[in-house]
């Protein structure tokens, strides 16, 4: 069974948090004004770091630390997968690719340049 955490993104501090006594305090209508919540995927990277929803992974070459690209890890309908945007993507986690060849290097608050170039 997948353990169910969460982080948020706060917007106003622009800081981001795991400490859910920060968010659940808020009254619901300023929640969202407030925090980004992102799901934990239940999957851990090559350095058994928690990859959650927003993460920015960097895909690995087999047998190397050869960088292939940078991803954003997205919830779809398949579940989380950092490989939706991918030709021949076949559903959760990237259609079976391997973890062990993902490494959290950032997340899209903080670290948004990654994705771009």
């Amino acid at each position: 069974m997948r353990e169910i955490k969460f982080r948020a993104w706060d917007k106003e501090t622009q800081q981001m948090t795991t400490s859910g006594h920060l968010w659940l305090s808020e009254p619901p209508h300023e929640f969202t004004n407030k925090f980004e919540l992102m799901q934990f995927t239940g999957i851990k990277d090559k350095n058994g770091v928690l990859i959650y929803e927003g993460d920015i992974i960097a895909e690995l070459q087999y047998g190397t630390e050869k960088l292939v690209n940078h991803r954003q890890v997205k919830y779809s309908l398949a579940g989380f997968d950092p490989f939706q945007d991918s030709p021949g993507n076949c559903g959760c986690c990237g259609g079976g690719k391997d973890p062990e060849r993902w490494q959290v290097c950032g997340n899209i608050y903080e670290n948004g340049d990654l994705l771009k170039g």
